[in-house]
């Protein structure tokens, strides 16, 4: 960043600056705090769609369990790295580890998203075939053959040799440095570009199209029994619930999106005071902050946007509870057995 400063302006002059301070909190909280949230929230969808037989059996199921999984991974990643660096004598081998977790685990959670944004784009355009090309069997299909060709494709970073120099924390070797550039340069695209630009073309042409095929689908099925509108009043929520999905993927990548290619531009002739220089640091960390929600948020998503999920997590609870009370009485008795048989001895 030192080449777009203006010359008189000093690139450590923001280091006392409230904003700093802010900046450290969002990296902090981004780093402990998002991975506890993840981990809950995630958790929580897991449970809820194992114990629910009408939601498991959806290609929504296969979606949102992936993505529960991955998103957990990414943010646990960042965690264990950063805690690796931190440690006196990091360990090498681990550096290298978490990277390659890291990478496989984003990517596995970003094309998850194409593929949601994919199939809710074949229902839309193509809503008398959903079930010729749209099934739990086929989204579980489609998951594992992306997560194999992205651990594929991130093994090309386990190859990657560390500097042993104990004043360098998780640095390569200089003789690495050109080839890690190029691979950076390939996930960037990975999971920035191509996924974003085919998530928002997606939901373009699904917004334009969604009223004439939910209304040509209504129209042909309005003879249906009450059972097949139940279905697809269910299969119309999950299309929602997943809609939500990406279109707050594009809320929060594209801000994280735009604030990587300022700099590519070469600020356009322009260089940066050291009151903006602040504020762009403060903005960009606050974009990097949105992007890691999107990977502790979507539990609150299903839970906002769809009703079959609310229903369902509410059946979960309840019957924890009257299992609970229950089981209380049993306890009681067992209890008052047990201090019967203490006092005749």
């Amino acid at each position: 960043m030192n080449r777009y400063m203006c010359n008189d302006t000093s690139p450590n002059s923001y280091l006392n600056a409230t904003a700093y301070v802010i900046q450290i909190k969002l990296v902090l909280a981004s780093i402990y705090v998002l991975p506890v949230i993840s981990l809950i929230g995630n958790s929580l969808t897991i449970i809820v769609l194992q114990t629910n037989q009408q939601l498991n059996r959806s290609s929504f199921a296969v979606y949102a369990k992936t993505l529960a999984i991955s998103d957990t991974l990414v943010l646990f990643c960042k965690l264990l790295s950063y805690e690796n660096k931190r440690h006196q004598r990091p360990f090498k081998f681990l550096c290298i580890a978490f990277q390659f977790l890291a990478e496989s685990a984003v990517l596995v959670s970003v094309w998850t998203v194409v593929l949601i944004t994919t199939e809710r784009a074949i229902i839309v355009l193509f809503p008398l075939h959903i079930k010729k090309f749209i099934s739990g069997y086929r989204a579980r299909v489609l998951v594992i053959l992306s997560a194999v060709l992205i651990t594929i494709s991130s093994s090309r970073l386990l190859v990657i040799k560390m500097d042993k120099n104990i004043n360098t924390r998780c640095q390569p070797r200089q003789e690495w440095i050109r080839y890690i550039e190029i691979s950076l340069r390939i996930t960037e695209f990975a999971y920035i570009y191509i996924p974003l630009t085919i998530i928002t073309v997606g939901n373009c042409l699904s917004c334009w199209t969604l009223r004439r095929a939910l209304n040509e689908r209504r129209s042909i099925l309005k003879s249906a029994i009450y059972k097949h509108k139940r279905l697809e009043t269910n299969e119309n929520q999950l299309i929602i619930m997943l809609f939500i999905v990406t279109v707050m993927f594009i809320f929060y990548f594209m801000p994280f999106t735009v604030m990587r290619i300022i700099p590519r531009t070469g600020l356009f002739g322009k260089c940066f005071t050291s009151s903006g220089f602040s504020s762009y640091l403060l903005i960009r960390t606050l974009c990097e902050f949105m992007k890691d929600l999107n990977f502790c948020s979507h539990f609150f998503i299903y839970c906002i946007s769809g009703r079959s999920f609310r229903n369902a997590l509410g059946s979960l609870i309840r019957e924890k509870i009257m299992r609970s009370l229950i089981n209380k009485p049993r306890t009681i008795d067992k209890l008052l057995k047990t201090k019967d048989v203490i006092t005749e001895l």
